[in-house]
């Protein structure tokens, strides 16, 4: 039996413990604040540097009053002929001092993506970072090429992580072109000297959208690099992606060294070229949507708040939102999220949606805290379908009661939240949603989040990774060597 004394003891080794984890995860809130501030702040000189460092900014400048005027006009200019620069950059000799990479210490990441770094923080960014904390050194490229340098454009988003700009045509997007030979040559000798001078050995390609399928196939072919697509969308349903961007997936599929897929339709997609794939599904930073900041962002909103964050875009149902929010003009509806590719101009003309934009992801966890029901509201085409909806581990993690169109990826997960089959039923469902009384059925989804975090896909992506990345490319450094 304990006595009082034993009893206090404990108690004070609880509170203690408490204090630590709570501690800890604040800890880990502010590192991550600090690195996508940082991220967004060189971006910002960036653009500052671009607009003040062109010609006609030159000769504005010597007419100080005139500035204040044709500044945006400038940035105009610069945005439509696509002059990229980049600040905190190495691209030669000069610029060396400004940047210094740490010495490998595993195999490197290179990273050719489907967003940039700074877009959205969801699957691609949550992994890397990972891989970053793990001693990984990750090379993300830019979704974008510069014309003002032959060399490779680097600049520091984070401890052990970088992002590159490769030099090339302005004109060219991953959902629109493929790569001429002239460009691929062009990129494949920038990587070359890049390199040599970041000390890349030994590195794994992780490959994202078809479009940078040759560069990753000639940096196998050239450097030994391992291949792997990481094949999180089906690609043929965005709206704006040509048949001729797509063709390089099969090769992708076929050729890579490993496969994965997030989905349960993708996976049976591939799987069904007779190329096994390894199904690894979004997750959730569970501590980070759990434990939210108090930040109070939704204060001067009235209640109930049915709430939805992420992309709006062609996938998303305006429609549902537009009749809900007409039929219970008492619910407010907050809408957080960038709107191109949606027509939403129905919305805007509502008084009880709430359009907040694109907001940093620091913010989110504060946000969804808010919300009384978290809600999916898609489509269903071809790229919702497979879908695995990162939000649904968010909005679970925080415990919140979830309205979600009926997505073949949420089947198994039918007890846990309230599936829409048509549009008729969006509002009783958030209706039953929000007379929902049950902690059991909160502690339910919040350990299902708890089971589904990035963390655990990352120890099962990093285990199959080490799998096909330690012999071959150590073997073909010791023959090669660093130079092409």
């Amino acid at each position: 039996m304990l006595t009082g004394d034993n009893k206090q003891d404990l108690q004070e080794q609880t509170d203690n413990e408490r204090l630590v984890a709570t501690l800890s995860r604040q800890l880990k809130e502010q590192e991550l604040s600090i690195q996508i501030l940082s991220a967004q702040l060189a971006a910002k000189e960036a653009r500052l540097n671009e607009i003040t460092g062109s010609l006609g900014w030159q000769v504005v400048n010597r007419y100080s009053w005139l500035k204040y005027y044709l500044g945006p006009v400038f940035g105009w200019f610069a945005k439509l002929f696509d002059h990229e620069v980049s600040a905190t950059t190495t691209g030669g000799a000069n610029a060396e001092a400004e940047l210094a990479f740490p010495p490998p210490v595993k195999y490197d990441v290179i990273c050719f993506p489907i967003i940039d770094w700074n877009f959205r923080f969801q699957r691609p960014q949550q992994l890397l970072t990972l891989f970053a904390k793990d001693g990984h050194r990750v090379f993300y490229i830019s979704c974008s090429f510069q014309q003002s340098n032959p060399q490779v454009l680097a600049r520091r988003l984070g401890e052990n992580i970088f992002e590159l700009q490769l030099p090339g045509p302005s004109h060219v997007g991953a959902n629109l072109h493929g790569l001429s030979k002239a460009t691929l040559e062009k990129l494949i000798n920038a990587l070359a000297e890049f390199r040599n001078r970041a000390a890349i050995a030994q590195a794994v390609s992780l490959v994202h959208v078809p479009f940078w399928a040759p560069l990753a196939f000639s940096a196998r072919a050239h450097w030994g690099w391992k291949l792997v697509y990481d094949c999180m969308d089906e690609h043929s349903g965005f709206a704006n992606v040509r048949r001729t961007a797509l063709l390089p997936e099969q090769d992708l599929i076929q050729h890579s060294d490993l496969v994965v897929a997030t989905s349960r339709i993708l996976h049976d997609k591939i799987s069904g070229t007779e190329r096994a794939a390894l199904l690894l599904p979004n997750a959730v930073d569970f501590d980070y949507f759990h434990h939210p900041a108090p930040l109070r962002l939704l204060d001067k909103i009235g209640r109930p708040i049915i709430g939805y964050y992420g992309a709006i875009s062609h996938w998303f149902d305006v429609t549902m939102i537009e009749q809900a929010a007409k039929h219970r003009p008492d619910w407010q509806f907050v809408l957080i999220g960038d709107t191109a590719g949606a027509k939403v101009g129905p919305l805007s003309r509502l008084a009880n949606v709430h359009m907040l934009g694109e907001q940093p992801y620091i913010t989110l966890s504060s946000y969804l805290k808010d919300f009384d029901v978290a809600c999916i509201p898609f489509l269903h085409t071809s790229l919702t379908r497979a879908t695995n909806p990162v939000k649904f581990y968010e909005y679970l993690s925080a415990g919140k009661p979830v309205v979600s169109v009926q997505l073949p990826e949420l089947e198994p997960y039918q007890e846990y939240f309230y599936p829409v089959r048509s549009r008729e039923e969006f509002v009783p469902q958030i209706e039953a949603a929000l007379g929902e009384r049950s902690a059991e059925k909160v502690n339910a989804r919040i350990d299902l989040a708890r089971r589904n975090t990035w963390l655990h896909r990352y120890k099962i992506l990093s285990e199959k990774i080490t799998g096909i990345a330690s012999c071959y490319s150590l073997l073909w450094v010791s023959l090669h060597g660093l130079t092409v």
